[in-house]
């Protein structure tokens, strides 16, 4: 039976996180760094915008920062097989790239540069009792969003963290163990038709 309660408690964990990590990386980091709307700005001007160098430092720091503090994570929330991955530059370039001139916003597009998913048992029978507390933490700006996404075989509920418009969003992904198999086929299907297989973590 999923436990809303630790699922609950996880979300605010993951939130707290990444409020310390923009703490660091907006507040001092890229003090000198204009920063601009991402769900404004089209993916087509990220490069321009921005650049390749942005993003990099934003990765480079949060493996520095957050491996440890996403590992323990894991070791306390290993009953709901907790699992993280911080994206390579490798594959935001290839993720970019696939999205060119599709006239797509950087916010829906580059949403999970630190992505974490929890695998439970029971998501599909208590989905109910799980909409209403995302619908509670979305309430409270503890989550910025939410939805139900099915894609073929893929069946998941996704979550983001962004408390600034000019923040990149991190994703949360929750899966019934029973998707399990057929979300880990149709994940790997998807990112290959991309080209990233071959930087895949999680």
């Amino acid at each position: 039976m999923i436990d809303l309660k630790k699922i609950e408690q996880l979300i605010f964990d993951i939130k707290n996180l990444y409020d310390l990590f923009n703490e660091c990386f907006y507040g001092k980091v890229r003090s000198d760094q204009q920063l601009v709307n991402l769900k404004k700005l089209l993916v087509d001007d990220f490069e321009t915008v921005l650049g390749l160098g942005f993003v990099e430092n934003y990765l480079d720091v949060l493996r520095k920062t957050q491996t440890k503090q996403m590992t323990n994570m894991g070791i306390r929330n290993q009953h709901l097989k907790f699992q993280y991955r911080i994206k390579l530059l490798t594959s935001f370039r290839i993720k970019l790239k696939y999205n060119l001139c599709k006239k797509r916003y950087v916010a829906k597009i580059i949403n999970d540069l630190m992505g974490t998913r929890i695998v439970v048992a029971g998501l599909n029978q208590n989905i109910v009792g799980m909409d209403n507390l995302l619908f509670d933490l979305e309430r409270r700006d503890i989550i910025s969003r939410y939805y139900m996404r099915r894609d073929g075989k893929y069946q998941a509920v996704h979550c983001y963290f962004q408390t600034n418009n000019k923040y990149f969003p991190w994703e949360l992904q929750i899966w019934d163990a029973q998707d399990a198999p057929g979300n880990y086929h149709e994940h790997f299907r998807h990112e290959a038709e991309k080209g990233e297989w071959q930087c895949l973590l999680i």
